[in-house]
């Protein structure tokens, strides 16, 4: 239960990336379909994996997962520092691959000002409207020579597949601990609600309890 449908849907936007061996990658979220995507991008041999996300206790669950370096939206607000600090561990350079999983809009025109020319970047995290975003056509996709690739929740095959790599990895990555909270099947409600506040960084809920 630590997978979830953020197991399968992490593992799909890093294939629609096709992570390179010694990539560098950003991953914008910190949620459960963040965390997957930063695991499963590890598991693709990128060289560096950064995390943009709040709060703090996901932040940290980044970490362990053995992120090097997350960064706190909530004590960066401004888009530009953040764009800064990507740029500045990439010597200027921009991520080889961005994977958009926090499902804010804004994210996707600073996330692709985090990446390197001819970088992808790859919108997961937009699951419903939440918005429009203004993109300069030039500056951000045609000058940097971007591929710009959306992805939709996932098929069966990314869920066999996530479910095999977990079962392997399963030491390494200790997904179980993801779930920071259990709810009973009355408190389903509170549950929703506290995923929607950030409060938890994975809440089951057990019908039997």
């Amino acid at each position: 239960m630590g997978g979830g449908c953020g197991l399968p849907t992490g593992l799909h936007a890093v294939e629609r990336a096709r992570i390179a061996l010694g990539d560098t990658v950003v991953v914008q979220g910190s949620g459960p379909v963040g965390l997957n995507a930063a695991i499963f991008a590890l598991l693709s041999r990128a060289l560096r994996v950064f995390v943009v996300g709040a709060p703090a206790a996901r932040l940290q669950a980044a970490r362990r997962l053995g992120v090097e370096d997350a960064l706190d939206i909530t004590a960066t607000p401004d888009p530009a520092e953040r764009v800064r600090w990507v740029s500045e561990r990439t010597a200027g350079r921009g991520a080889d691959v961005v994977i958009e999983a926090s499902g804010n809009p804004a994210a996707v025109r600073e996330g692709l000002e985090m990446l390197r020319d001819a970088g992808t970047y790859v919108v997961v995290g937009q699951y419903t409207d939440a918005g429009d975003v203004t993109l300069n056509p030039h500056r951000h996709v045609n000058r940097r020579h971007a591929s710009l690739l959306g992805c939709w929740g996932y098929e069966f095959t990314h869920l066999h597949r996530a479910l095999a790599l977990m079962a392997k990895h399963a030491a390494r990555f200790r997904w179980r601990e993801l779930v920071t909270h259990e709810y009973p099947l009355s408190q389903a409600a509170r549950a929703l609600e506290d995923m929607e506040r950030l409060a938890v960084v994975k809440a089951v809920i057990r019908p039997g309890r």
